[in-house]
C-alpha cells in the first residue's frame, strides 16, 4: 500500500544500534510518498521510501497519510 503524507511532521533519528541521536530529526514534508512495508502487532507501521524508512504508530499513519494505492507497485 502506498501513502502520501498530508501533514508534515518529525521523527526523531536513531543510529546503526537503535539508540536515539540527541536533537537530530527528520522532517516529513506534505506529498512525500511511502510504502508500507510491515505493521507490527503492537501498532508500529515501518514506510520505506526511495531515500529511506521511518516508523510511527497506526495513529501517526491515520492522522498524517492518506492512502494513494491499495496494492503493491
Amino acid at each position: 500500500m502506498k501513502v502520501k503524507a498530508i501533514k508534515e511532521f518529525s521523527v526523531s533519528l536513531f543510529d546503526d544500534d537503535g539508540a536515539i541521536v540527541e536533537n537530530e530529526f527528520y522532517d516529513v514534508s506534505c506529498g512525500e510518498v511511502y510504502e508500507v512495508a510491515y505493521e507490527t502487532p503492537e501498532g508500529i507501521v515501518r514506510l520505506d521510501s526511495e531515500t529511506g524508512w521511518l516508523e510511527i504508530s497506526r495513529d501517526h499513519l491515520a492522522e498524517c497519510f492518506e492512502v494513494i494505492s491499495d496494492a503493491r507497485d
